[in-house]
Parts: C-alpha cells; sequence; structure tokens
C-alpha cells in the first residue's frame, strides 16, 4: 500500500494523478476507486500496480481515512 497526495483529477480522462509519498508520480483509474471519491489535494491511499508498462500506476485508490 502506498500513500500520496492527489494532484490532478480528469474526469473526462477518467484517471487521477498521485503524488506518492516516495516523490514519484502514479496515475490511477477513477474506475478503481473505492469509497468515496477523491478529490485534488486529499491524502489518499492506494495499491503499486505491477504494470509499468506505461509509467507508473496505482489502483484500488481510497481516501487516507476512509474504512
Amino acid at each position: 500500500m502506498t500513500d500520496g497526495t492527489v494532484k490532478v483529477r480528469n474526469l473526462s480522462k477518467r484517471f487521477i494523478v498521485v503524488e506518492g509519498d516516495d516523490g514519484a508520480n502514479y496515475t490511477v483509474s477513477t474506475r478503481s476507486t473505492v469509497g468515496p471519491k477523491a478529490q485534488v489535494g486529499d491524502r489518499v491511499s492506494f495499491d503499486n500496480d505491477p504494470d509499468e508498462t506505461k509509467g507508473k500506476r496505482g489502483k484500488n485508490i481510497r481516501i487516507a481515512d476512509y474504512a
């Protein structure tokens, strides 16, 4: 599980860009959101997607305090 902050939320293209605490940027599909939708500036947690053919990706994004 990786933590970070939402930097960009593009609903028309259905993706979120998260700046991870490790300094890397991760692209996460809005379709893989668990619980309430994350907004720009929200602290989030997500799983790393091992397929990095298109850059660093995440999945199962959730607001950090959401159970």
